[in-house]
């Protein structure tokens, strides 16, 4: 069964791909020293989805407890916090992506996401790929930093999903407007948008337009 992959972009040594996702709330990469209990509720999820294979956002009526679940946390489904729980609900929570994490060997995600998170909102840019999968630039260097599957980046904000492949911005209902802003910021600054004649991406620099594709994750 398909899993979701990233692709970590690091100038020097080879690329590494995970199974699991990063840690990226509202729509921005975030750590585990400041993801709230909020993120985290909904983040936990997803990541049981990832480690389960199931990447596709979807019900959860299926799902089984994994085997790295902590034996002293009853699973629940859908999550939530246990009516028998009395401790740290937050502390316990970054408690199960570690252990997650850790039986997956890939606690370098965690870490990795520490350096993600460090960057401004408005120094990063997100490409979308139109292969399911975007690639997030530092702004000024146009570095690339890392390639993931767009269900990471929408799995808690389902609505901002794109219908259209060559709609520069989604469509929005005056309900959805509000909602939908801070993803509009990513992509509404005064930049030029270069349009692929091939694959129809959206790209905001002539240098992200000739960028090697052998730097991006396939599909």
């Amino acid at each position: 069964m398909p899993q979701s992959e990233e692709k970590v972009g690091n100038e020097g040594s080879n690329n590494r791909i995970s199974n699991m996702p990063l840690l990226i709330a509202d729509g921005y990469p975030t750590s585990l020293n400041k993801i709230t209990e909020a993120q985290l509720e909904k983040f936990i999820p997803f990541m049981v989805q990832c480690s389960l294979g199931y990447i596709k956002i979807h019900s959860l009526d299926e799902f089984k407890e994994p085997e790295w679940w902590p034996k002293e946390l009853e699973f629940t489904n859908p999550f939530k916090r246990p009516k028998s729980f009395t401790g740290n609900w937050l502390h316990m929570m970054k408690q199960i992506v570690v252990e997650c994490y850790s039986f997956h060997q890939c606690v370098y995600l965690l870490r990795y996401c520490n350096d993600l998170a460090s960057y401004q909102p408005t120094s990063l840019r997100f490409i979308n790929n139109y292969n399911s999968t975007t690639s997030l630039f530092e702004r000024i260097s146009n570095k690339l930093l890392v390639t993931f599957r767009n269900e990471n980046m929408l799995y808690d904000q389902e609505h901002k999903i794109q219908k259209s492949r060559k709609c520069l911005l989604p469509k929005q209902s005056s309900s959805q407007y509000n909602q939908s802003n801070q993803a509009e910021m990513v992509i509404s600054e005064g930049f030029d948008i270069y349009l692929c004649d091939n694959c129809d991406a959206e790209l905001y620099s002539y240098g992200a337009l000739v960028f090697p594709a052998g730097d991006f994750l396939g599909p």
